[in-house]
């Protein structure tokens, strides 16, 4: 709990100081057409909840708590994604860069984590694995638009994620691990891929359906819009508070609920990810009809 604490003072001084430093030497993105924001906001907030992160697993390190190599591993690659968004907000790396720096990573993390001994595994899995890490890293590019969104998701997420493993019983370390990033504002086997599944369901349903739109469309996917429907949803109520509460009670009420479910009964998991994820496409319709 002390490494937990540590983690939640670390960021919340780490942001407010870096919202200074920000401001003060203009590290701001300017509101265009395609933004969701009227003024000028502060970008990079990144940097202080890595190293919060970082100065948690320390501490927690140095209270003889020993960390896995695979958790040590997910904290190395945090930070060096965390160094190529502050590369690419000073020089403006190139897509195809940063795809690929993405998918080394994405790589990188499949091979590590890859059970000793299971060599086997089979390629087609594999690569699913890298493609299912590199669409959740973008995830967050493409849903962090409005003030809280992705701070709210990720503390939902990762907290609701070691609650079910610590009630679980599983390894301490995994619990440990999501709530040091719940309490920043996001893996052994200890959570079934399911409950993750259904716990970031907000996000991937709404960038996966804007995404196959814009194809349909002939839209240009790299570039900026403001058509997802939390962006148009905050746009529909003027405000973006107002969106991210709803973004709250449906995690609460709805897909919390239903991860728990699926780890207590996982012979049920595959009916309780279509019930998750129907209104969820059932709302990504209806809002399709907002400016």
């Amino acid at each position: 709990m002390i490494a937990v604490v540590c983690a939640f003072v670390a960021s919340a001084l780490g942001c407010w100081f870096y919202l200074k430093l920000a401001q003060r030497w203009n590290i701001v993105d300017r509101p265009n057409d395609r933004s969701s924001h009227t003024q000028a906001t502060p970008h990079g907030g990144g940097i202080p909840l890595i190293l919060a992160m970082l100065l948690a697993m320390s501490i927690s390190a140095i209270c003889s708590y020993s960390w896995d190599s695979s958790f040590l591993m997910l904290a190395g690659l945090a930070l060096a994604l965390m160094l190529l968004g502050v590369v690419d907000d000073l020089r403006g790396l190139s897509v195809k860069l940063r795809f690929a720096c993405y998918g080394g990573t994405a790589a990188l993390a499949v091979w590590w984590l890859t059970p000793a001994g299971q060599v086997t595994v089979p390629l087609a899995f594999s690569l699913l694995s890298v493609l299912a890490i590199l669409w959740a890293l973008n995830l967050y590019n493409f849903m962090d638009g409005i003030d809280g969104i992705a701070a709210v998701q990720c503390f939902l997420a990762a907290s609701g994620a070691a609650l079910l493993a610590f009630v679980g019983g599983n390894d301490g370390q995994y619990s440990l691990f999501c709530l040091i990033l719940a309490f920043l504002g996001e893996l052994s086997g200890a959570l079934p891929a399911v409950c993750w599944l259904i716990l970031l369901a907000i996000f991937i349903t709404d960038s996966s359906w804007t995404l196959c739109w814009r194809l349909s469309q002939g839209h240009r996917i790299f570039q900026a819009h403001r058509l997802h429907a939390y962006q148009r949803l905050s746009r529909h109520w003027q405000s973006h508070l107002a969106v991210d509460f709803a973004v709250i009670t449906m995690n609460a009420l709805w897909l919390f609920p239903l991860a728990w479910a699926a780890k207590t009964w996982p012979e049920w998991q595959l009916i309780l990810v279509i019930v998750a994820y129907l209104p969820l496409l059932w709302a990504m319709a209806k809002l399709r009809q907002l400016s």
